[in-house]
């Protein structure tokens, strides 16, 4: 069981291509945007795949596709794949989706998550990942009804900061609601609604200082990997996240599983020898 930070999106420096039945005004490229209301659009009677080209072999924790028209009833038909080389053979990552909606009866909650699905890649290498210069991704989840499309929001392909404990036990969720109650002259009270965005909150209680500063005590040399540092300087309160404080089921990941920006700051406090901790982390969603 582990928590899963990530701060830094390949896909906006990728290469794209795989589609070749794109919805015309929808084009792939929209997947590299920030705004979630800029969707590409795959029609579902052609090859539903994208292909990411990092440009160098990057290692790769985790893909999500944010902002999607999937129900999730039938979204374990999409595969990932990946290959080091533009040459080499495609290899298949272990995926398990969620299934929490799509009947009348299930619960309401599943309609008011953002609708994204998060694979976390925890095998490769011993550090855990993949090493990985291409992705392709084959959509296969059940668009809605009436929808010959699959629609992507937001594409994120990236290394991530990993952290088997410390996060899962502290963290809260919440909400912040934008909309409001407005009041008629006969003192009835009507709302002006909007979507309720959640707000995670976190304390890491005991980071190494690997993951916080990205090296290690004695050391000369600092990792590439992220690190509590990295986000602060890469992401700060402006730039976009993905956490995931459970990723022992894929339902974890969806329901509490949070796209958005840093809400609070949070200052990476020195404890004792070689460990920190960071409180007062706050992640809004943006949908």
């Amino acid at each position: 069981m582990a928590a899963v930070i990530a701060y830094r999106d390949y896909v906006d420096d990728a290469t794209l291509s795989g589609a070749a039945t794109i919805v015309s005004g929808f084009p792939v490229s929209n997947v590299q945007s920030r705004q979630l209301s800029s969707t590409t659009r795959i029609s579902t009677s052609g090859t539903p795949e994208i292909i990411v080209d990092l440009g160098a072999t990057r290692v790769v924790r985790l893909v999500s596709m944010l902002g999607i028209n999937a129900r999730f009833s039938a979204a374990n038909n999409t595969t990932i794949e990946y290959r080091a080389t533009p040459s080499a053979p495609w290899q298949p990552v272990a995926v398990t989706w969620p299934t929490d909606g799509g009947a009348a009866s299930r619960l309401e909650l599943a309609r008011e998550v953002a609708p994204a699905l998060h694979c976390v890649i925890e095998d490769g290498p011993a550090d855990g990942g993949i090493n990985a210069r291409q992705i392709r991704i084959v959509c296969g989840w059940g668009p809605a009804t009436g929808e010959t499309y699959y629609e992507i929001g937001r594409l994120w392909v990236s290394d991530a900061l990993v952290l088997p404990a410390g996060v899962d036990g502290t963290w809260s969720m919440g909400f912040r609601e934008p909309g409001k109650l407005d009041v008629s002259a006969g003192l009835q009270a009507y709302e002006s609604p909007r979507a309720r965005p959640r707000v995670l909150r976190c304390s890491l209680s005991k980071v190494s200082t690997l993951d916080a500063y990205g090296f290690v005590d004695g050391d000369t040399v600092a990792f590439e990997r992220p690190s509590l540092q990295g986000l602060q300087m890469y992401a700060g309160t402006t730039g976009e996240v993905i956490v995931l404080p459970r990723t022992s089921s894929p339902l974890w990941t969806r329901r509490i599983g949070v796209y958005g920006h840093v809400a609070q700051e949070f200052d990476i406090q020195h404890i004792d020898g070689g460990w920190f901790r960071a409180d007062g982390f706050a992640v809004e969603e943006e949908r």
